[in-house]
């Protein structure tokens, strides 16, 4: 079993809030979307933020940006309802995001909070990856 990052959650509601400026995602649900963002971000970053002595601002950021494309398709999963209608009374919500425009959407909102930074590198990477 691998072993838990210390410094895990990378991003917190009041970072969320704050400093990325957030409004999507309400305190309750963010845990969850935060845990399954940052398993995302770790892993386009193969690890190397585990590495890290501290969190940048930016992998936190694309944690967030992740979150909320994360939520934004969740949502839309559970609210396609695409018409009803009751003694005048209509309903007619969009199509579900689909798969493939939430992932990616997300990569691109991930790779551009990263970019620059040397994290996302796909060869080895003396500042990250050497010893």
């Amino acid at each position: 079993m691998p072993e838990k990052d210390s410094k895990s959650p990378y991003v917190d509601y009041e970072y969320y809030t704050g400093d990325y400026h957030g409004k999507q995602i309400d305190r309750d649900s963010f845990p969850h979307v935060e845990l399954e963002a940052e398993a995302y971000v770790n892993a386009i970053t193969f690890g190397r933020v585990k590495r890290q002595e501290s969190v940048p601002d930016s992998v936190k950021n694309a944690i967030c940006a992740a979150a909320e494309c994360m939520h934004k398709y969740q949502e839309s999963r559970e609210t396609s309802i695409k018409s009803e209608s009751n003694d005048g009374y209509a309903v007619s919500y969009g199509d579900p995001i689909s798969e493939h425009e939430y992932r990616q959407n997300m990569k691109f909102k991930v790779l551009t909070h990263l970019a620059d930074t040397g994290f996302a590198y796909k060869g080895w990477s003396k500042k990250y990856d050497g010893k």
